[in-house]
C-alpha cells in the first residue's frame, strides 16, 4: 500500500528502524538497564505459576530478588563499586536471548 502511494519504502524503513533505536537508546539513558528486571519478571513467574493461575504476585517477587541479587553481586566485587543495573545487565542480556530463543523455537515471534 506504502508503495502504491508512491512512498520509499526502503528509505522509511531505514527512517523508522532509526527512530525506533533512538528512541530504546534514550530511554535506556534516562532509566537505566535495571528496569530489565520488569520484563524478565513475568515471563520467569508464568514458568514457575501453574498455567491458569494469576502471576502478579510471583512477578512481583521474581522482580525483587532479581534487584536484591543484582544489587549483592555489585557490592560483593571487591575494591569496586558498581551499580546494581551492570549487573542486571548481565544477567538480563541472556535473559532476553533465552526468551527469544524459546519463541523462535515455538515459531511465535
Amino acid at each position: 500500500m506504502a508503495t502504491g502511494l508512491g512512498l520509499p519504502v526502503s528509505g522509511l524503513r531505514l527512517a523508522v528502524a532509526g527512530a525506533g533505536i533512538l528512541l530504546t537508546a534514550l530511554a535506556v539513558t534516562a532509566a537505566g538497564p535495571l528496569p530489565f528486571v520488569a520484563f524478565a519478571a513475568g515471563p520467569i513467574a508464568r514458568r514457575l505459576v501453574p498455567s491458569g493461575k494469576p502471576a502478579l504476585l510471583a512477578a512481583a517477587a521474581a522482580g525483587a530478588l532479581m534487584t536484591l541479587l543484582a544489587d549483592t553481586a555489585a557490592r560483593m566485587v571487591p575494591g569496586v563499586q558498581l551499580p546494581a543495573g551492570v549487573f542486571t545487565a548481565l544477567t538480563g542480556a541472556p535473559v532476553l536471548l533465552w526468551l527469544l530463543l524459546a519463541h523462535f523455537r515455538k515459531g511465535t515471534l
